[in-house]
Order: structure tokens, then C-alpha cells, then sequence
């Protein structure tokens, strides 16, 4: 069993339905995975952060991890 803290940022929340949530996996998945499971496609430019780090989709989520999921910005 895989368990991670998931949190996510800004309006994508109005897609996931959630801001933060315990999940629990029944094996490792890739982020790509979990995104599609938590209604996150690809069809928004994202930033996904795991323990501190930025991670790409194919990266696969461990037990204990924390992540962030928040989308792409810029400013000036």
C-alpha cells in the first residue's frame, strides 16, 4: 500500500473536488496516473512538486510522499 499527502493549488481544485487528501494507492503509480485519477489530465499546464522537488509525469509516486500540484504561473 502506497500513502501519500496530496494538495492542490488555486482553481484546479474546482476540478479535483479537493484541496487536500490522504490517498492511499494499492501499488506505486507514475504522476501521470494519479493525475488522470484525480481528474487532472493534461489538458492543464501544470507544476507538480514531490518532497520539495519539481517532478515530471512519468516519475513515479512512493509511499510517504508529499505533493503539490499546483498550476503553471508567471509574473513580472
Amino acid at each position: 500500500m502506497v500513502k501519500i499527502k496530496l494538495k492542490i493549488i488555486s482553481y484546479l481544485i474546482y476540478h479535483s473536488g479537493f484541496s487536500e487528501k490522504d490517498l492511499e494507492l494499492p501499488q506505486s503509480i507514475t504522476m501521470e496516473e494519479l493525475l488522470s485519477k484525480i481528474n487532472l489530465k493534461k489538458q492543464f499546464p501544470l507544476v507538480v512538486i514531490r518532497n520539495g522537488e519539481k517532478i515530471n509525469s512519468t516519475d513515479k509516486i512512493e509511499d510517504g510522499d508529499r505533493i503539490v500540484i499546483a498550476p503553471f504561473f508567471s509574473g513580472g
